[in-house]
């Protein structure tokens, strides 16, 4: 670790609308999508561990500067659960990471669960992880007027994969708690809905599933702006 120095952390986004950011103590060094990698397909997910190193190397850093790595929380199928499906130099992998919410295995929100499934560096051998719900929730309260002020406040997510969910968030604490959950229904029921009506309806039918994902992953976004 750098004496005097705030930490660089590597956070990684393995699945859909993949990439990776460096960050400097509160300063953003860099941020790199997999989509923009080689004109690659909208949505892509990161590919390959291996990419890590490159992206980094192809921002004038190496794995070795790098004092802690994290990976985004997900859940890829009840077979696997917490884990990423992605590769490692060729062969295909899951990688263990944070629940995509809070509640199985930890009933803190900003619980931090350590790896050792990978190295993505010798000086820093394994990974933190976090819930993906967090990731959101943290996001959003970052980026309002709350956080600059240090204001208590609330905070609703209600991403794809989850019913509406209420947390209270004390910044001079340094907590978050879940306050209830809302809704019976999950979130990818706004873009269902949407996507049977124009302009978000497909205009031709879906040639195999990634095109079929791709058009789902299209529609939130289109429909909320």
């Amino acid at each position: 670790m750098r004496k005097g120095i705030a930490l660089l952390i590597c956070g990684i986004k393995v699945s859909h609308d993949g990439g990776i950011a460096v960050i400097d103590g509160n300063r953003l060094l860099f941020s790199v999508e997999a989509e923009k990698i080689d004109n690659s397909p909208r949505y892509s997910p990161l590919g390959d561990l291996r990419r890590v190193p490159d992206i980094l190397r192809s921002e004038g850093m190496e794995p070795e500067d790098i004092d802690r790595f994290v990976v985004d929380g997900w859940r890829t199928s009840a077979e696997n659960p917490w884990t990423v499906s992605t590769s490692k130099d060729g062969e295909p992998t899951f990688l263990p990471v944070a629940p995509y919410v809070d509640g199985p295995l930890s009933t803190d929100p900003l619980h931090r669960y350590t790896f050792t499934a990978h190295d993505f560096s010798k000086r820093t051998p394994g990974y933190a992880s976090y819930h993906h719900v967090a990731n959101h929730l943290l996001g959003a309260y970052c980026s309002s007027p709350f956080a600059a002020q240090s204001h208590d406040t609330l905070a609703l997510v209600w991403d794809g994969g989850i019913t509406a969910r209420l947390y209270e968030i004390t910044p001079k604490q340094g907590s978050v708690r879940l306050v209830d959950r809302l809704l019976p229904f999950r979130g990818r029921l706004f873009s269902l809905f949407c996507s049977n009506f124009g302009p978000f309806r497909a205009t031709t039918p879906h040639v195999d599933h990634e095109a079929e994902k791709r058009h789902s992953h299209s529609v939130p976004g289109k429909a909320m702006a």
